[in-house]
């Protein structure tokens, strides 16, 4: 992990999701990548500065987010850490999402608001739509949740398909942590396995040799999101881990796994696309 991602607006969401990420940087050496977008016209980065003095109230606001970004710099969260930081204009989930891929992110850590903290649907908000639309990983953090150790760190899939890059990252994230890592298999009436299958799948993707310390569980419940929350609150971990389907297209409406899981979820969580090995 060399590069981290930062979405700023400013708010104590994302000053929150910096300091993750400062976390995380401090023991992977990867530098901090701060990025505040200034809603403008979708293309605002690619014309010329004289058409984009035709929306005064933009640059405006991209001179008062530079000055802004520069006072940030200079807290002392960042004091040890490398950092960069850049004001862009556009859509703001879309030039987040193509920043990322263009750079060559190998993380997004992003604020996200939870159940008890926004009378706003959680439905197409620009961290869903990050979540949906990125190419590298996003740990989601909430304005409040800590980071300051990772000790547990708790996956959750179906191990029906190939997970091997979701479960090499998984393993490369413990060893930095020192943390041992959770397998966990819900297993729902509409949806039932019997249990010698549901750990079969589990431990075909237990390595045999190494440092890392796994444990797999299997959790009945009738709703899946209910079984994966109920568990949580029960085992206590300290970072969820899960894989998002790419979504691209699909209506904001349709909430994924994934969706309910950052939203009611009071510790961070990392997703990641799934990717062919």
């Amino acid at each position: 992990m060399k590069n981290i991602l930062v979405p700023v607006d400013f708010s104590a969401f994302s000053f929150n999701a910096a300091r993750k990420a400062v976390f995380i940087a401090e023991k992977t050496n990867a530098e901090v990548h701060l990025l505040h977008v200034v809603n403008a016209p979708s293309d605002w980065n690619s014309i010329s500065l004289q058409a984009q003095q035709e929306f005064p109230e933009v640059e405006a606001r991209v001179v008062e987010a530079e000055m802004k970004m520069e006072k940030l710099l200079n807290d002392a969260i960042f004091e040890r850490s490398k950092v960069k930081t850049y004001v862009q204009g556009g859509t703001i989930y879309e030039v987040i999402t193509e920043f990322a891929r263009h750079r060559k992110m190998d993380l997004i850590t992003i604020g996200a608001h939870g159940a008890d903290e926004t009378k706003e649907l959680f439905v197409g908000s620009t961290t869903q739509r990050v979540i949906r639309m990125a190419t590298c990983p996003v740990l989601s953090v909430k304005k409040n949740s800590e980071l300051k150790s990772v000790d547990r760190i708790l996956f959750l899939s179906d191990f029906e398909e190939d997970i091997s890059n979701a479960i090499e990252t998984i393993i490369q994230l413990a060893e930095i942590m020192a943390a041992s890592v959770e397998l966990l298999y819900i297993n729902t009436p509409a949806n039932f396995t019997d249990t010698e299958t549901a750990e079969a799948r589990m431990s075909k993707y237990i390595p045999k040799a190494s440092k890392v310390k796994f444990q797999s569980f299997i959790y009945n419940d009738f709703d899946k999101d209910k079984g994966m929350l109920a568990f949580m609150k029960r085992n206590k971990p300290d970072l969820i881990t899960m894989i998002t389907h790419a979504r691209k297209g699909k209506p904001a409406y349709l909430l994924s796994m994934t969706d309910t899981i950052v939203f009611h979820a009071d510790i961070p969580v990392l997703s990641m696309v799934l990717r062919k090995p």
